[in-house]
């Protein structure tokens, strides 16, 4: 079932207002594809990334801008964008990590 915010309004700005609004959207209820359409601001390629995934973002952890641009239908503006983001999220990861490890050797 495709969100009813998607019509008329550029991506962002329906994410926005889906997000916002007295009854929000919740992010659960989004499929990987829509998540990711909104976080990349574009719906093309998304698709067969979310396939080349098969459905799990951490399948791609370990793909270059060249892996992910070699997916059909992926660009290399949208490989660009999600090799930088895997990277982020794996840094993000390894800092909680150490952040947990400080946490409970000063316990």
């Amino acid at each position: 079932m495709k969100p009813k915010y998607r019509r008329r309004f550029r991506l962002g700005e329906a994410a926005y207002r889906a997000l916002t609004r007295k009854e929000p959207v919740d992010l659960g209820s989004l499929t990987l594809a829509e998540r990711l359409a909104v976080l990349f601001g574009q719906r093309r390629g998304i698709p067969e990334l979310v396939k080349a995934a098969d459905g799990d973002l951490l399948n791609l952890v370990g793909m270059d801008v060249a892996d992910l641009e070699a997916i059909p239908g992926v660009g290399p503006a949208l490989a660009a964008k999600v090799a930088v983001f895997l990277y982020e999220v794996g840094l993000a990861h390894q800092r909680l990590k150490q952040r947990q490890d400080a946490t409970s050797a000063g316990a």
